[in-house]
């Protein structure tokens, strides 16, 4: 049996007493180096020295006993100055741990504090949601509680008015009109704090269907034609063209065509009330008609007056809640100042812009634009869903309107390690593709509702769902055409198993995974700018001037830039220089958001061959960026696969 080793935490006896020596001789080196030096000068000289015979001790001699000596002086001093920053460095490693120990308490502390900030926060948002409910339901009580005899009041004074309850002097009509006038007025203004309320909750949804444009302007004029007619004031139709069927809640856009020849006809005494709309498609960067819109189709409806107008300071304060462009006490005409509030905020619901143009004395147009993306179904609000890069298994999408084939597809997959979700239909899987947001589709072509070119069209012309690989999986051996229509692959029916995993597979893996890096120098819209991409699907980085964005592409890769810097012209750009002439950054797509004066038609031509897309940031829709960067991803990814790649002249 060996003998346990000495623990590490003791010394031996013997390694005691060495350090003990050693310490003594540290503490007398002079001493010890005068002994070592005479050591030296007797072992050189000894005979002579007790001889004393001091002419035989030459200068060699007594130089050996210094350098002796000092050498054992030096070691010694160095052996203490050793020491002594041994101690120095441990006495600052001790005070480096207290500071340590210092700075985690108050971290402890400071986390107390932000957990006791966040449960303080929690208890608030509590209350404000209670709050919120509380007002709700007081607002449905207030509801019926005020519209009831407010009714009772406007239907008694009509029935007077009417005769019903005999005949009336004009002192008693006057009276009566007024109270019946007021009512009205009263009964109104309760309604709009009601419809006010419901909407800044986000309890007033849209019910969208197909709205027949032309059709819902006249029943709006033909509801409002009587208030007209007491004044004298024609009301003129003017449609531009043909008007397609807009995607749209009926009965609220009428409401806002009522709203504002309601307005016009308040402010307006003599002349004429117009009304035209049109269906305008905004291509061109130098289009200036409609400077509050950006790229795309959109609905625009005018509502022009001959009254009194509005004061160009106040083009924008109309459309907030309680205000009107005459604020006076005397003012000479009634309301609430919440027609426009209500409004704007019926217009900004489906995703439209109003704004308004004139000059006092000359009368005033209000317009009031929705985009024609609307028409699309699956556009409607959905919930978000799973970003892809946080789910453990790719999703398939498999769209079959037959339960046998999506069987198959589903345990030929799910075994391969993906998660499959299902679609009986082109309807339920345009649907699904916007909320779900998959990894890859797998298409039918021969289905009842839409067919898979259809499908397909309609998934390539949504931003959310546009960068989605589709593989066709049909009885119809029609690969050149699909291929030509946007799908990665076909798969013929009956379907072989190694062929749908190897197509999904390479599908996923070819699908782009770089994040879009949008540049700006202005906080709140380069955050807009951010979320507008996170909300459709894209990974997002962000930076805030072109050195930081030089530094990131110079350590990453990006799938697209995104530049929203004030510059008077493009070429003034220093990180749109720095991509093009340097790897790997020359191919990556660029979009700038331009606020100064636009580039011409030529000038944006030759930045699309430099992979570089302009858009008009005053009145930019979020859909008009979405569908932009898409646009500019998806001619990139189609240049890069050989693929021929249609240019759609947009900006």
């Amino acid at each position: 049996m060996t003998s346990p080793s000495p623990s590490p935490s003791t010394s031996p006896p013997e390694s005691a007493a060495w350090q003990r020596l050693f310490t003594l001789l540290v503490r007398w080196r002079g001493v010890v180096a005068l002994l070592v030096g005479l050591a030296a000068l007797f072992l050189g000289c000894g005979d002579a020295i007790f001889a004393r015979a001091w002419s035989q001790i030459t200068a060699g001699h007594l130089l050996l006993a210094v350098a002796a000596g000092g050498t054992v002086y030096a070691i010694l001093a160095l052996a203490h100055r050793r020491e002594r920053v041994l101690h120095d460095l441990l006495a600052q490693l001790r005070s480096e741990r207290d500071k340590t120990t210092t700075l985690i308490e108050a971290l402890t502390e400071e986390r107390d504090t932000v957990s006791d900030l966040n449960a303080q926060l929690s208890a608030m948002n509590r209350a404000l949601n209670e709050l919120s409910v509380a007002k709700s339901e007081f607002m449905a009580r207030m509801s019926h509680e005020l519209r009831t005899p407010l009714n009772s009041i406007v239907g008694y004074s009509e029935l007077v008015l009417d005769g019903v309850y005999g005949e009336l002097s004009e002192q008693q009509r006057d009276r009566l009109q007024r109270i019946l006038r007021n009512g009205r007025n009263l009964l109104g203004l309760i309604n709009d704090i009601l419809d006010l309320s419901r909407i800044d909750a986000g309890h007033l949804s849209l019910s969208y269907s197909t709205v027949p444009v032309s059709e819902a302007v006249r029943l709006a004029v033909a509801s409002i034609e009587p208030q007209a007619q007491v004044k004298g004031l024609p009301i003129l139709i003017s449609f531009e063209g043909h008007l397609p069927d807009i995607r749209a809640d009926e009965l609220r856009l009428r409401h806002i065509i009522i709203h504002l020849l309601d307005n016009a006809i308040k402010f307006t005494e003599h002349g004429r009330i117009g009304v035209w709309a049109g269906h305008v498609h905004i291509r061109s960067l130098e289009d200036t008609r409609y400077p509050q819109l950006g790229h795309g189709d959109w609905l625009v409806v005018r509502v022009s007056d001959t009254g009194m107008g509005v004061d160009p300071a106040l083009h924008g304060a109309i459309f907030e809640d309680f205000t009107q462009a005459d604020s006076s006490a005397t003012r000479a005409h009634e309301g609430g100042g919440l027609g426009l509030a209500i409004t704007r905020r019926l217009v900004e619901l489906h995703g439209g812009r109003i704004w308004v143009d004139s000059v006092p004395g000359e009368g005033a147009t209000f317009s009031f634009a929705i985009p024609y993306t609307n028409a699309i179904q699956y556009t409607a609000e959905a919930p978000a869903a799973e970003p892809a890069a946080a789910r453990e298994q790719p999703m398939v999408l498999a769209v079959d309107d037959e339960d046998e084939a999506l069987e198959i597809i589903d345990a030929y997959l799910s075994k391969g390690g993906f998660t499959v979700a299902r679609a009986r239909g082109g309807a339920e899987a345009l649907q699904l593709a916007a909320q779900l947001r998959p990894d890859i589709i797998t298409l039918d072509i021969l289905m009842p509702d839409l067919d898979g070119w259809q499908v397909l069209d309609r998934l390539r012309a949504n931003p959310i769902t546009a960068d989605i690989p589709v593989v066709m999986v049909s009885i119809v051996d029609q690969k050149p055409r699909a291929l030509e229509l946007g799908a990665v692959d076909h798969i013929a029916k009956p379907v072989d198993r190694d062929a749908l995993l190897s197509a999904v597979t390479e599908a996923i893996a070819a699908r782009p995974r770089l994040p879009i890096l949008v540049v700006g120098e202005n906080p709140n819209d380069r955050n807009i700018f951010a979320a507008v991409l996170r909300m459709a699907g894209h990974q997002v980085a962000s930076v805030e001037d072109e050195d930081a964005a030089i530094a990131w592409l110079q350590a990453r890769r990006a799938g697209l830039v995104l530049m929203d810097l004030k510059r008077e012209r493009v070429e003034d750009l220093k990180v749109l220089g720095f991509m093009r002439r340097h790897q790997p950054t020359a191919e990556t797509p660029a979009v700038v958001v331009w606020a100064a004066d636009m580039p011409s038609q030529d000038a944006a031509r030759a930045l699309r061959t430099q992979r570089t897309w302009v858009l008009k940031k005053h009145g930019l829709a979020q859909e008009t960026l979405v569908e932009s960067v898409a646009r500019a991803m998806r001619h990139h990814n189609g240049r890069g696969s050989g693929r021929q790649v249609k240019e759609d002249g947009g900006s």
